[in-house]
């Protein structure tokens, strides 16, 4: 059962890395940690990159809180897909 699954070892040995190594060794080295706030929430990065010309999808809804996401159904139900 547990034959389809692989160790981080491995996944290491074949040159594959880690969520953590690569925030530490390529999003962090190159990326001022002051700009994180504005990549950090995804509503502030769609506006951003909007205003730098960007092309964006339509934005369907904004949740706030975990609390609102139960409203996600009405929000989403006159789109398609």
């Amino acid at each position: 059962m547990f034959e389809r699954y692989t160790t981080p070892s491995k996944l290491r040995h074949k040159g594959i890395m880690g969520m953590n190594k690569r925030n530490h060794s390529y999003i962090g080295r190159y990326n001022d940690r002051s700009k994180y706030p504005l990549v950090d929430d995804k509503l502030k990065t769609k506006i951003i990159a909007q205003a730098a010309g960007a092309t964006v999808p339509a934005l369907i809804g904004v949740i706030h809180n975990q609390a609102e996401v139960k409203t996600i159904h009405n929000m989403v139900k006159d789109w398609p897909g």
